[in-house]
């Protein structure tokens, strides 16, 4: 979604993070934004659902003693890495499949 205006991302992203966080202590979120504004025409609304899904997909499917680490780049580039267990190549093939689970019970539709 395009917005009219162009907006900065970082105090967007700033304010989700804060938010997730706050129930996530000790495993917590290491969040990395840059010192200057990111610019962009993204709608607010949608890029902070998808930085929540991104972000909350990392928790529920990362190792639960090691952080996220969240990082926004001045160019724009949205990083969430978790600390996941290995899958098979195998496993990892069927996963590209729409609606394909690795066994999680987690509520969501998979890959859509």
């Amino acid at each position: 979604m395009v917005a009219e205006r162009i907006r900065d991302m970082v105090p967007i992203l700033a304010a989700l993070i804060d938010d997730l966080g706050r129930d996530l202590r000790p495993r917590g979120i290491v969040l990395t934004l840059p010192d200057t504004p990111v610019p962009s025409r993204l709608d607010p609304d949608a890029f902070a659902v998808l930085a929540r899904n991104l972000v909350e997909n990392a928790l529920l499917h990362g190792a639960p003693d090691t952080a996220v680490a969240v990082a926004l780049t001045p160019a724009g580039t949205l990083q969430v890495i978790n600390d996941p267990a290995p899958l098979p190549a195998e496993t990892l093939a069927r996963l590209t499949k729409r609606f394909e689970r690795n066994g999680s019970r987690a509520a969501g539709r998979g890959w859509a």
